[in-house]
């Protein structure tokens, strides 16, 4: 999300990593604050501090908890982590919004506080290296952290060899295609056999197959990239239509055996598309599942991206939240 989160200006964070990441320095921890959910609909925001703390989780987790300031802002229990190096308050969207900047702030400072009082930011060195030169504040792999100019470059530059070597592939198509079709088949009786054996079609294995799908076409092409995501969906959608005919020929062979008839099973495969069209809304249904398994087949499948730690936003000297 390219969008700032709420609060993020009053918390004194300015510089904007990969995925709409809003960080820097709060009261001397780093501190990084995200949106996280759909695009224009965010789901929740996440708060992260990084502190030196190790053998502490406890002890943090109690100041923060018989804290009165925690319990006036509404902080719950399941939405803290910590660890050794960070502490994580996840802030959830209600009915109809996230709620109020002066809530997210009140929150924000009451674990702020728990984490001052027990535990430290640490020293300021670069985390790669340990080495005392000035370190710049960036986000590395998903979370805040300093690197020394030495490993910022080392880092970029293997950022910048990878896409290269990434870009070099020629994507081999028909064994991505062989791939697909494997894991397609796999996801396919999947979606059959529980239909079967529950008489319930359910959108979740629909979504497997394409996340299988997704993921078998990139290991078998050797890359992502439009005609791979192409190719996924659909193999991901005729996927779960045959599983749903598989499902509608066991019906009719139980039906026939009933009667002491068999099946013609070359006649059925023949006519397999007017089947499909008879069954209506059960075909809508899995086509609708095979739509949104295809969705994920197609996130699964696209080109990866290579993003440089250097963001071209200047970061902000950082914030204070704390009183003194």
């Amino acid at each position: 999300m390219s969008a700032k989160p709420l609060a993020a200006s009053s918390l004194g964070l300015s510089q904007v990593g990969p995925g709409g990441v809003v960080y820097g320095v709060v009261d001397g921890f780093l501190a990084q604050i995200q949106l996280v959910g759909p695009r224009r609909k965010a789901q929740r925001l996440e708060v992260l501090f990084r502190h030196e703390g190790e053998g502490k989780e406890q002890e943090i987790r109690r100041a923060l908890f018989e804290a009165p300031e925690t319990k006036a802002s509404g902080i719950k229990a399941k939405d803290v982590v910590i660890d050794s190096k960070t502490v994580r308050l996840t802030i959830r969207q209600g009915f109809l919004d996230l709620p109020d900047e002066k809530v997210i702030l009140a929150r924000v400072r009451a674990l702020l506080a728990a984490l001052a009082a027990v535990s430290s930011p640490g020293p300021q060195t670069c985390r790669s290296c340990g080495s005392a030169s000035p370190a710049e504040v960036l986000v590395v792999k998903g979370v805040v952290d300093r690197l020394c100019p030495s490993c910022v470059e080392r880092i970029e530059d293997e950022i910048r060899r990878a896409a290269a070597e990434y870009e070099s592939r020629t994507a081999n198509l028909p064994v991505g295609f062989v791939y697909a079709l494997v894991a397609g088949a796999a996801g396919g009786a999947i979606y059959g056999g529980v239909m079967i054996a529950t008489n319930r079609m359910l959108w979740m294995l629909a979504i497997l197959t394409g996340v299988m799908v997704g993921y078998a076409a990139v290991k078998g092409a050797g890359k992502g990239g439009a005609v791979v995501q192409g190719m996924a969906a659909v193999v991901t959608v005729i996927s779960v239509l045959a599983g749903l005919l598989a499902f509608i020929g066991y019906a009719a062979e139980q039906h026939l055996a009933a009667q002491g008839k068999a099946i013609d099973w070359a006649l059925f495969l023949a006519r397999s598309p007017q089947i499909l069209i008879s069954a209506r809304e059960d075909s809508l249904f899995s086509l609708a599942g095979g739509i949104f398994g295809a969705v994920y087949a197609i996130k699964r499948a696209r080109h990866p991206e290579f993003v440089p730690l250097r963001s071209p936003e200047k970061s902000s000297a950082g914030g204070n939240l704390l009183p003194g």
